[in-house]
């Protein structure tokens, strides 16, 4: 009886051992998680061998706005751009040849103007200088006919007398005459003349004189 007694308080030791163990873990359990079987699951990822590094050197590209660093341009971009200037070069220099065109013939035409009114002023003065040198030979026609001894004639007669008939003369043999005299004696007898008939052979006396005066200044 002791042993049935002994086993039976030994049970309940056991019993009340295990209901103390159960009571302190259930807190236990209830502050931890619950585990996931999805994660346990999962099949595990095999990581990939990387592949070998190129023994060559890394080819280094430009970034997509290196054209604007270093200033490149695009072909066609640059190939418009040179289209343009080509036009525009053209057209300068058809512009600038149509300009020099147009300035030489303008050049051209104010020098054949300029040589026009040349010529005609030259023809001018070889007028001019063809009727003073007929005029000059008239003169010395007029003085040969005056011989010296015709001069102290008249030189020697009466003014009146003298006067009407250098009067009578023709102009160029009368004023030839007046001029070989002295200067007293031709006042004295044109002094004598009609005043009309005087003047003209005074006129034509002074003329005279003056191309004398212009002869010896040359």
């Amino acid at each position: 009886m002791a042993r049935v007694a002994n086993r039976s308080i030994k049970f309940l030791m056991l019993v009340g051992m295990v209901l103390s163990t159960q009571a302190s873990a259930e807190p236990e359990q209830k502050l931890s998680k619950p585990l996931n079987l999805g994660e346990f699951a999962k099949t595990p990822q095999v990581a990939r061998p990387r592949p070998a590094a190129n023994k060559q050197d890394p080819v280094v590209r430009p970034p997509a706005d290196s054209a604007l660093i270093t200033g490149a341009i695009d072909k066609k971009d640059s190939a418009a751009a040179n289209s343009q200037e080509s036009d525009v070069a053209r057209f300068c220099s058809n512009i600038a040849d149509q300009a020099l065109d147009a300035r030489v013939a303008w050049q051209q035409k104010e020098l054949e103007a300029t040589e026009s009114k040349l010529k005609l002023r030259i023809a001018e003065l070889e007028a001019k200088r063809a009727e003073y040198e007929e005029w000059l030979k008239l003169r010395e026609e007029f003085l040969k006919k005056a011989e010296d001894n015709v001069v102290e004639i008249y030189s020697r007669m009466n003014p009146e007398a003298a006067a009407q008939q250098i009067a009578s003369m023709a102009d160029d043999t009368a004023a030839a005459v007046l001029a070989k005299l002295r200067v007293r004696v031709a006042s004295a007898i044109l002094n004598e003349m009609e005043p009309a008939r005087g003047a003209h052979l005074a006129d034509t006396l002074a003329g005279m004189r003056r191309t004398d005066d212009g002869k010896a200044k040359k």
